[in-house]
């Protein structure tokens, strides 16, 4: 069985169910489903979307099929995980800034 990620681009929640267990793609999230989902849900590698449009009420008649499939291409599928970004590491050594010299008659003296 092929494992899909299906990312969510849009600001609302789609929710759909195969085999009588639901499925939700929350926006801006990442859900793992799979391949089965991608076909039901979103005819995915079908040549013909109207089904998939029309079932989600994003395509009434022929004329809604082009702004229903901008709503579809929000929908990310791949294959291969999301690469997470902005994912920063804390720096191992903690950073604090050396000492200040201090200069006596022309002398500079380092910290003891």
């Amino acid at each position: 069985m092929t494992t899909y990620f299906v990312t969510n681009n849009t600001d609302t929640v789609l929710t759909d169910s195969w085999d009588g267990k639901p499925f939700v793609f929350e926006p801006g999230k990442t859900t793992e489903v799979p391949e089965e989902i991608v076909v039901h849900v979103f005819g995915y590698h079908a040549q013909d979307k109207s089904t998939y449009l029309a079932r989600f009420g994003w395509a009434k008649t022929l004329n809604d099929i082009p702004e229903g499939i901008k709503k579809l291409e929000q929908f990310v599928i791949s294959d291969k995980p999301p690469i997470v970004k902005n994912h920063s590491i804390p720096p191992v050594v903690e950073r604090v800034p050396l000492p200040a010299s201090k200069q006596v008659r022309g002398k500079v003296l380092s910290p003891a």
